[in-house]
């Protein structure tokens, strides 16, 4: 599977998710940890671990956000909505390192504070 760079168009499907998951939740539930003055290779273990969080985190709540889930990923892959939810849970791994290496960590940061801004104003 190749992921490809986030583009503007992703926020909107983004936003949905959002609006439709409780955030603040999320970050209590998943927490929030500050890189500053880590090495790189730090910062990559932390950022893996995080998206990982994230995903269960999302997993656990398909049921309300689950075809936007899928739309969004199927997208960043460049496949379609019924082959994201067939993706395997071994394969999220290696799509979560080739997300975290096309995009960058700041971009992925800029992207979902983007998105959350977004869902959150219309919610």
């Amino acid at each position: 599977m190749k992921v490809r760079e986030i583009e503007l168009g992703d926020v909107f499907i983004a936003s949905r998710i959002i609006r439709k998951i409780d955030v603040k939740s999320m970050i209590s539930e998943i927490g929030i940890r500050d890189v500053t003055g880590l090495e790189e290779s730090e910062i990559k273990k932390v950022t893996d671990a995080k998206a990982m969080d994230v995903i269960m985190y999302l997993m656990a709540r398909m049921d309300d956000v689950q075809n936007d889930v899928m739309e969004l990923i199927g997208s960043w892959c460049g496949i379609s909505v019924e082959e994201a939810a067939k993706l395997k849970i071994s394969e999220l791994k290696g799509f979560v390192d080739q997300f975290v290496e096309v995009n960058g960590q700041d971009t992925i940061n800029s992207f979902f504070k983007r998105a959350t801004s977004l869902g959150q104003k219309k919610a």
